[in-house]
């Protein structure tokens, strides 16, 4: 026998009594006014919690792009002091040399010695050379790898991106014909 009598509807209305007394309940509690002063507090710091996360993700960001910077700056300073030096390397040796070679007639111990180091620092200064010209050819491939292997990510990044919405935007066409 089935009971569809003043009971059943009864238990009903119990069940749904009991949702609105829960949410009574929770609009009294949120209306106390010691909870204004807590929910404020909570969202100040929520808030801030939020902020530095994202000015920690910044700091991040920023000093990896300023080291970059820095490392780049450093390598062209380093390149160019380098340039410098060689330069100045060889052109006094080839004045060490000019003098030897007029000191050879009054002097010829001196003048040997004299050209002797002129020649030792030239032949220094176009093997440096040659290394910073090596030196260089090679960041100027690393540096085309880089941009190389980094415009290729980029690509790869869209292409996937490109594919999600086509799959995205086929699902979607295929779920309102059905």
């Amino acid at each position: 026998m089935k009971n569809t009598g003043f009971y059943q509807k009864e238990k009903e209305n119990t069940g749904r009594r009991r949702g609105w007394n829960a949410v009574t309940v929770v609009l009294f509690v949120c209306a106390l006014p010691v909870l204004i002063p807590l929910v404020c507090g909570a969202v100040a710091v929520l808030l801030g919690a939020v902020l530095a996360v994202a000015g920690g993700a910044i700091a991040i960001v920023t000093g990896a792009v300023g080291g970059l910077l820095a490392l780049l700056a450093g390598a062209a300073g380093c390149i160019l002091a380098a340039t410098v030096s060689l330069a100045a390397l060889l052109f006094g040796s080839l004045l060490g040399i000019g003098f030897g070679s007029v000191l050879l007639f009054s002097a010829p111990a001196s003048a040997l010695a004299i050209l002797g180091v002129s020649l030792m620092a030239a032949g220094g200064g176009i093997l440096g050379s040659l290394l910073l010209w090596q030196i260089c050819v090679f960041l100027i491939r690393v540096f085309r790898g880089l941009t190389g292997w980094t415009r290729e990510r980029i690509l790869q990044r869209k292409e996937k991106r490109a594919m999600r919405a086509a799959q995205a935007a086929a699902k979607e066409e295929g779920g309102q014909d059905a």
